[in-house]
């Protein structure tokens, strides 16, 4: 934090927008109580579910908080929203996004399966924090 210049006397402060639901508020509440001792002060915006869904398309958002439901149960539902086709956040991917793509085409469960760890991995390897 310190070589990114920021300190106490100047923390780094991140804006999460929310969906008004008061289990979304206690998500973020323990997520900035543990981002505290890392020197990150959370700022909690709470909108409507529809004006959270218009800024995260137009892009108008620093972090936000999103409630999903796995209608199957695979991760690929998890993963698809961070392709380069959809670019919610400006997140893109493309070896990720191709594998993405196999693993859909893949009749055969188990190979489906690890196709979409290694995507799954691309995109944790990527990840800034």
């Amino acid at each position: 934090m310190t070589e990114a210049g920021f300190s106490p006397a100047k923390p780094l402060v991140l804006r999460v927008t929310l969906p008004e639901e008061r289990e979304h508020e206690a998500v973020l509440a323990a997520v900035a109580q543990a981002w505290q001792p890392l020197g990150v002060t959370v700022k909690a915006e709470t909108v409507a579910p529809a004006q959270l869904a218009r800024r995260m398309a137009a892009g108008r958002f620093e972090l936000a908080l999103v409630e999903r439901h796995a209608p199957v149960d695979s991760a690929r539902f998890f993963l698809q929203p961070f392709g380069c086709t959809v670019r919610t956040g400006g997140y893109c991917n493309r070896e990720a996004d191709r594998l993405l793509d196999a693993a859909r085409a893949n009749p055969d469960l188990p190979t489906r399966a690890a196709t979409i760890r290694r995507a799954e991995q691309l995109m944790i390897d990527d990840t800034p924090m």
